[in-house]
């Protein structure tokens, strides 16, 4: 069984004029994509990828400008802030999804194994999170927990400058291989 992986990352925002995201999600020899920090754009690019139904791992990345390491994301909340994305826009609603659960749980491995991890999280490159904000980031992971039938994952990067790039791509490229394994196990 072949297994296909798409890798996203989110274009520049505010003072980002440059988001590592966008780099760093062409880095893995899989399909990637880069997204305008947009509502109208994500959630468009959200009901395209789920009519289409061609991934069964889907990776997101994003810039967390004051992270100090890469933070796995284990749950997307059905909450939007009010900050304005690039087009000056805001989310109609204070949800998400309507009538959907206030939280869903990342798909991308089974809990205990994320736990397990450990490898990755002795480096102290990786960090577990419960808190993935309530801007696109967010938007986007729980859009596609709610209505992607396959893994879904969500890690936050900080800046090269925190973390070097080097180290970013060999913990993600580790998180993409295990995915990748899983989805095959299943």
């Amino acid at each position: 069984m072949s297994n296909r992986t798409l890798v996203t990352g989110f274009g520049p925002f505010a003072e980002h004029l440059e988001n590592p995201s966008a780099y760093l999600s062409s880095c893995f020899n899989r399909d990637h994509a880069v997204l305008d920090v947009s509502y109208k754009y994500v959630y468009e690019f959200w009901d395209a990828l789920v009519k289409e139904g061609a991934y069964d791992t889907i990776i997101c990345l994003g810039l967390s400008a004051k992270a100090t390491r890469l933070r796995l994301e284990l749950f997307a909340r059905n909450k939007v802030g009010n900050g304005k994305d690039v087009q000056g826009e805001t989310w109609a609603t204070d949800f998400i999804v309507a009538e959907g659960p206030p939280c869903l749980g990342s798909t991308i491995m089974p809990p205990d194994l994320i736990f397990a991890a450990s490898e990755m999280l002795d480096a102290k490159t990786l960090e577990l999170s419960t808190n993935p904000g309530d801007y696109l980031c967010n938007f986007l992971y729980y859009l596609l927990l709610a209505g992607h039938p396959g893994q879904v994952g969500f890690v936050h990067i900080p800046h090269f400058e925190v973390v070097p790039i080097e180290q970013q791509y060999d913990t993600i490229a580790k998180l993409i291989i295990a995915a990748e394994a899983m989805a095959v196990k299943s």
